[in-house]
């Protein structure tokens, strides 16, 4: 998005940054901005794992919403946020924040 770069140097700030902005979208309720801005995490080259995170905490949080009313897609949210989230995990290992997204898909 432009908001930083692959420098070294600043890998661990723009990653502070990248994870400030998208909690903020997840905690106003903005779970398809997320899924927008996140569309191409694959190719987020070192922030890749971090937008794959919060591409899958978007699905699982759009998912408590339609349980109810459309199981079907709420199967399929969450079965996106899995898919992601092992593709995180298989290309870029294991990690606190991926964890912890992982532990509440589950539950």
């Amino acid at each position: 998005m432009g908001w930083t770069n692959e420098d070294t140097n600043i890998i661990p700030f723009g990653k502070t940054i990248y994870t400030g902005y998208f909690l903020a979208l997840l905690y106003l309720g903005k779970y398809d901005v997320v899924l927008d801005k996140t569309k191409k995490w694959k190719e987020g080259g070192i922030y890749r794992s971090t937008l794959g995170t919060f591409r899958a905490g978007a699905w699982k949080r759009k998912s408590e919403g339609t349980v109810d009313e459309k199981p079907e897609e709420t199967v399929d949210a969450l079965l996106s946020a899995s898919k992601i989230l092992s593709d995180v995990f298989r290309t870029d290992g294991y990690f606190r924040i991926a964890n912890k997204q992982a532990i509440k898909i589950f539950e």
